[in-house]
């Protein structure tokens, strides 16, 4: 059968063949001859899950969790089921697992392709951290096991390695026991973009996750004024599951009204502003409500219209922060374009390949893609390179080769040298794999 597919950013559509797979027995059927890309729920913000030249593997029917080791802080799930069917089954048993992203109708073997973080990445690193072993399915190396102890080599290409060693069957992973099962959430105002940055360091060792939003429009007094939100475990009843489902369609036409514009974003963002400062959060919450920011605010990804947004997140070195903001700011009045949504993120971790990790801040920003908005991203990148950052691969639909192997490097060309040799023929291939240059 046949499919369209529109990336949750709107850069790009395309029809594709679909195959859905009921068991290891289909999969094993799969031709060589053919080119393949995995797909869970397929809400990446680039096409990440698809191409019009590869026959897209639907895991709908790998969605079994089999069993939980609480002793050992172990559970194993197939890779088709979503995040929010794993959350609501482990935190009514007082269990959670970390490093997440921010919205929950995820598959399992999505957030592994892509090495996810969430608002916790100080504390608990990308979900790399919370994998153990992995059972994958390749037409040329058949069914493989892979750990840290086992084929490290494979395990270390497939997670963050954008679905091209194959179909993910299962993973062993691992959750973490919480004593306190409700939340926390806490915020605080500062008046410019260094006083929050330094609030944040300041409480990266005593909160349970910690972001910042920012006021990048011409309503705020300074630059990137704006509010920390963080948030502390507390005590309370047992651990709630989510309690309603929120599932975005986002693989259909929308209205082509852009609600989120010139005019209106610097109006949003001063009312948000106010209503921060004058009613902070200092509320105890169920725990997804933290977790997951998305729960009840799918209509953003429809508010830019037709022609959608341009998500740039890159991760600046620490002893960079400084001067990268003053040349950023410099670069933002000259090209000025509102931005919504833009927030920060205290990273410890260890770069490896193509993955989004290391140490530094993150830092986050949605923009209009107009022709202002895109020529501001443009200069931006060569920002991005002069001060050492790295760009999330998985966010920015605009990235290509040219720019990656200028920040990437020889993480890049690893990469691509070792996904090579485990794959010649490179079988399992998306639009994104063809837009980074592995193709070449």
């Amino acid at each position: 059968m046949k499919k369209t597919y529109i990336s949750l950013d709107r850069s790009t559509k395309q029809t594709c063949n679909v195959f859905y797979p009921e068991s290891i027995t289909d999969l094993k059927k799969l031709r060589r001859g053919n080119n393949y890309i995995v797909q869970g729920s397929g809400v990446s913000y680039t096409a990440a899950s698809f191409d019009s030249n590869s026959i897209v593997i639907k895991m709908d029917n790998f969605n079994q969790i089999k069993k939980m080791d609480q002793k050992n802080s172990q559970i194993v799930v197939e890779s088709g089921v979503k995040l929010f069917e794993l959350y609501n089954y482990l935190i009514v048993k007082g269990f959670i697992i970390t490093s997440i992203p921010g919205y929950y109708d995820i598959s399992i073997g999505g957030i592994i392709a892509a090495n996810t973080h969430g608002k916790d990445h100080y504390m608990n690193g990308c979900f790399y951290n919370s994998v153990e072993s992995l059972e994958i399915f390749h037409p040329i190396h058949g069914q493989l096991i892979c750990s840290r102890d086992s084929n490290r080599h494979i395990f270390d290409l497939t997670i963050g390695g954008f679905g091209l060693t194959g179909v993910i069957l299962n993973a062993v992973l691992r959750i973490k026991s919480i004593s306190k099962n409700r939340t926390k959430k806490l915020s605080i105002y500062r008046s410019e973009m260094k006083q929050i940055i330094s609030s944040m360091y300041n409480l990266k060792d005593k909160t349970e996750s910690l972001i910042s939003w920012h006021n990048l429009s011409s309503s705020s007094k300074k630059f990137g004024e704006g509010i920390l939100m963080y948030s502390k475990l507390s005590k309370g009843e047992e651990g709630l599951p989510i309690d309603k489902i929120n599932i975005i369609n986002h693989n259909k036409r929308i209205h082509n009204i852009s609600f989120f514009n010139r005019l209106t974003i610097p109006w949003i963002n001063k009312l948000f502003l106010l209503n921060s400062i004058y009613n902070p959060f200092n509320k105890v919450t169920p725990h997804f409500q933290i977790i997951f920011p998305w729960h009840n605010k799918l209509f953003y990804f429809f508010g830019y219209g037709e022609r959608g947004f341009i998500e740039s997140q890159v991760l600046i070195p620490k002893k960079n922060i400084k001067p990268y903001f003053d040349e950023f700011q410099y670069l933002w009045k000259k090209y000025y374009t509102p931005i919504l949504i833009t927030s920060c993120k205290i990273f410890r971790g260890q770069k490896k390949y193509l993955n989004f990790d290391g140490d530094g801040l993150n830092f986050s920003i949605d923009v209009i893609k107009d022709r202002t908005g895109l020529s501001f991203l443009k200069h931006l990148d060569k920002i991005n390179i002069k001060y050492g950052c790295i760009s999330n691969i998985m966010k920015d639909s605009r990235l290509q080769y040219g720019t990656i192997i200028k920040q990437y490097k020889n993480s890049y060309l690893e990469f691509k040298k070792n996904i090579l040799e485990y794959d010649p023929n490179l079988i399992f291939r998306s639009h994104l794999t063809s837009r980074i240059g592995m193709l070449k």
